[in-house]
């Protein structure tokens, strides 16, 4: 038989023997004192087997580190698994730990919830509909959701069928294991865009790069696992930190005028870093509290928030202490880790009270205050405690140093943390489409300012922007819409095009 038979037959036999030393009813009996279960929807990261490895991987933001237990061929064991699970309790937002394994008995399951693992992958190929099914229930009454692999599209339809909701995609063929990258897009395409709602998709096996990490992500995947390039790698945590995004220097990208929930998961899918939400008055974008309030939580349920919460604190405790360039490259530094954990929500306005400003980005639990109306360079002292944008518009007469001595001569308590420059025009203060002279722009990044380029921004002609300008970020509105909608052709050429 192929492979993947011969190991399925082999765990058959371990379970065999494992349940005759603990039977099942005295393993049973541990779960009380099994580690509590993680919640488990975050993006799969790591394969390894080893405690020291589990640490240094989830010190890089591992989100889940998955622990290879079968013995025979791959030479795992339980105790690896509960080592790594040791080895990263007690961290803050600690990644949950994923028992990699050829599962096909109840009793398998029981072992690893009481080995400390908080999520199991179960394999279509090796399991009938009804055994899946079986052990798709049995490990969410043991309060995990499992990593349920596919590798062909009937497989996929099967896990649908039983309701899997994080489906991995494999692009090693189990029975000869060779690795066709393909494989994930090819599946991911027989769905038609009919995505079912609430479904998490990773892609497993051949993932070295970020630019592969990239291309899953814009067929549709939420989560890669990679396991033997982790292992291969002289740097391990270098290797997750550039997968995650962190070690590029690509322009953040923020896609504006969002309104709706479903064009925001998609939008994020195509790789967006944020999303604007616009609450100014006047703008044809304008969105309600209650829409963006849904958008917002959408965006916001990882788990991954208390990062994102730690990070924003670090540039709100630094802001009084610190002057010039370097501080405002340390925010957009900041900022930048911040986005690689998970996407941030920005709401922007235009000449409204404070007071008004601060209830919304309550209510809606934005990131991100970006006032893109008249107010002042200053007007950041009206907002301790938000992290606040301000969009510059730029004209005739500005230049690179006028734009910068103009931030430089706001007190530092009083500074936005981070600048957006936009075209100044008497139809709008933003969303025009009209771009103004890049050269400023340039000018102002050769003087070592980070900042946000917006203005005219679309799918044709942001690479010539980022190349001549070389910005922290982009933000776009009209230039990745269609008859004033958003097209998601639009945002999925422009982000392609950006990074």
């Amino acid at each position: 038989g192929n492979i993947l038979d011969v190991i399925s037959a082999q765990r058959r036999r371990d379970v065999e023997e494992a349940s005759r030393q603990t039977p099942t009813a005295q393993l049973e009996a541990q779960l009380s004192s099994a580690p509590a279960v993680l919640d488990f929807a975050g993006n799969i990261a790591t394969d390894v087997d080893v405690p020291r490895q589990a640490h240094a991987y989830a010190s890089a933001g591992a989100a889940t580190i998955s622990v290879l237990t079968e013995p025979t061929w791959f030479k795992g064991t339980l105790k690896d698994m509960r080592a790594a699970r040791e080895a990263v309790e007690g961290m803050s937002d600690r990644p949950a730990i994923l028992r990699k394994d050829f599962l096909v008995d109840r009793y398998q399951v029981l072992e690893a919830r009481v080995y400390g693992a908080d999520t199991c992958l179960l394999i279509v190929a090796i399991l009938d509909d009804a055994t899946l099914g079986d052990l798709l229930e049995y490990a969410r009454s043991l309060d995990m959701e499992p990593l349920v692999e596919v590798a062909t599209p009937t497989e996929l339809q099967r896990a649908l069928a039983v309701g899997a909701k994080i489906i991995g995609i494999n692009n090693r063929n189990l029975k000869d294991f060779t690795v066709n990258n393909d494989t994930t897009r090819a599946i991911m395409e027989t769905m038609g865009g009919a995505r079912p709602e609430g479904l998490l998709f990773c892609a497993l096996s051949g993932i070295k790069t970020r630019a592969d990490a990239q291309a899953y992500q814009s067929v549709g995947c939420d989560a890669v696992l990679v396991g033997e390039s982790l292992m291969r790698a002289a740097s391990p945590g270098a290797l997750i930190q550039s997968l995650r995004g962190m070690a590029t220097t690509d322009p953040l990208v923020k896609i504006c005028g969002l309104r709706d929930v479903e064009t925001t998961d998609a939008t994020l899918r195509l790789g967006a870093d944020m999303v604007g939400l616009v609450f100014a008055p006047k703008s044809k974008r304008l969105v309600d509290v209650a829409t963006a309030r849904s958008i917002a939580q959408r965006v916001t349920k990882s788990r991954h928030s208390a990062h994102v919460a730690a990070l924003r604190q670090q540039i709100l405790a630094a802001q009084s202490e610190e002057n010039g360039i370097a501080a405002w490259q340390a925010r957009a530094q900041l900022l930048r880790e911040m986005t690689a954990h998970r996407p941030l929500v920005v709401g922007v306005f235009a000449n409204q009270p404070p007071a008004e400003v601060k209830r919304i980005a309550d209510e809606v639990g934005l990131d991100v205050i970006q006032l893109s109306g008249t107010e002042g360079l200053d007007a950041a002292k009206d907002y301790a405690g938000y992290l606040v944008w301000k969009a510059v518009h730029v004209g005739a007469g500005d230049t690179g140093e006028s734009l910068l001595s103009a931030a430089e001569a706001i007190p530092s308590a009083s500074r936005a943390h981070a600048l957006l420059l936009d075209t100044k025009s008497p139809l709008a203060l933003g969303g025009t489409g009209g771009s103004f002279d890049w050269d400023i722009a340039a000018n102002l990044a050769k003087l070592g300012m980070p900042f946000f380029l917006a203005g005219g921004l679309d799918p044709a002609n942001v690479a010539q922007a980022v190349t001549k300008v070389q910005p922290m970020g982009l933000d776009v509105s009209s230039g990745v819409e269609a008859d004033g909608v958003k097209s998601l052709d639009k945002i999925g050429a422009f982000v392609r095009a950006a990074k």
